[in-house]
């Protein structure tokens, strides 16, 4: 096993994140950049916040999220059934787009609210080209009401936001190319505008477990990743087919996301 040692899980279940944890080799990063690169040259600018469920129509995103080494780490929290419910290519272009401060649990419906999202750096990700920062322990309280604002500069889709935590509590996840952090679903976090010079990419799945509902209607494009599928709620899909068409079927169905004819 390549999982976590007992005080990383015991970390995660105080503070509700980890960070800096060892993923891809300088190859595998290369490789992966010029991979989103080709998808991102492929989308109009109006698609580039909605390159989601990436694991479901490109094949590259398919295998990172089934590695070992990053599973291992998820069946220590959340045990060895396993769902990958959500996946999403972050590129983060110099300007001043933020994602507001925000649980994401609160609009995902799920049943039990569990969820860990792994999110893996294939640039540095600091804080001064916006890394994810967050309250640590805020997972413990629960659900956040929120606002909804879609306006400004906010990349979060679903426009839910709160108001900014107070600066002495954050902290910021900051990443390696090739290392990966992990969160709660209810832990408080964000991220601010990249002053950088260069795009802040990374990508980010969400696992929860195979015990899982939704109170509403069930999402397309979730995999059984590991273990058996107890509750055999959600349409399980297959791994994405890599041919000459791929990426034509992967900007459609970018296409739909953005104009709300699929769920995500």
């Amino acid at each position: 096993m390549t999982g976590l040692t007992t005080d990383e899980v015991r970390h995660f279940g105080d503070k509700g994140y980890l960070a800096g944890l060892p993923l891809l080799s300088k190859s595998e990063v290369t490789d992966l950049r010029s991979r989103i690169d080709t998808v991102f040259e492929a989308c109009d600018n109006t698609l580039h916040n909605h390159i989601l469920q990436v694991h479901t129509v490109l094949p590259w995103a398919y295998a990172l999220a089934t590695q070992c080494m990053l599973l291992d780490r998820i069946e220590g929290l959340i045990g060895p059934d396993i769902l990958l419910w959500k996946s999403k290519c972050f590129v983060k272009f110099p300007g001043s787009a933020t994602v507001p401060w925000h649980q994401d649990m609160p609009h995902w419906d799920l049943d039990p609210p569990v969820s860990v999202t792994a999110w893996v750096a294939l640039t540095p990700s600091h804080t001064c080209n916006g890394c994810v920062r967050v309250v640590p322990g805020s997972h413990r309280a629960g659900r956040v009401d929120h606002n909804v604002d879609k306006s400004g500069q906010s990349l979060l889709t679903s426009g839910l936001q709160i108001d900014a935590p107070d600066d002495d509590t954050l902290r910021s996840m900051e990443l390696e190319p090739g290392q990966m952090s992990m969160h709660d679903g209810f832990i408080v976090h964000g991220s601010d505008a990249n002053t950088g010079e260069e795009p802040r990419i990374g990508i980010a799945f969400v696992f929860i477990p195979a015990t899982a509902r939704q109170t509403g209607d069930a999402h397309g494009g979730v995999m059984l990743m590991r273990g058996q599928d107890s509750a055999g709620f959600f349409p399980l899909a297959g791994p994405p087919v890599d041919d000459d068409t791929m990426l034509d079927r992967a900007r459609t169905a970018f296409e739909h996301y953005r104009d709300g004819r699929k769920a995500y």
